[in-house]
């Protein structure tokens, strides 16, 4: 086996230090943003049914402006229909 000088083992190390803080560093970065854009899509998903409840209170107010019979309002299916949480874990 080939002996090494100290210097040379010293450089190994740090190499092999630095390119695990690369390692753990991008690992940190993807963790981070899959978190981020699963928050967004909850987000989304939140002001879609905000949305949703908004404009159907809307329709029922001006129906009832109209003079129109008022007609209870459906029930609105969910934006991903529960898929929102499965599919970002």
């Amino acid at each position: 086996m080939v002996s090494f000088p100290i210097e040379t083992w010293i450089a190994l190390a740090v190499l092999a230090a630095g390119t695990m803080l690369a390692i753990l560093g991008c690992a940190a970065t993807a963790r981070r943003e899959e978190c981020r854009r699963h928050d967004l899509k909850v987000r989304v998903h939140e002001l879609r049914a905000a949305y949703q409840r908004r404009m159907a209170e809307l329709r029922r107010e001006s129906s009832e402006a109209a003079g129109e019979p008022s007609a209870p309002a459906p029930d609105l299916p969910a934006a991903n229909d529960g898929n929102l949480l499965k599919s970002a874990a």
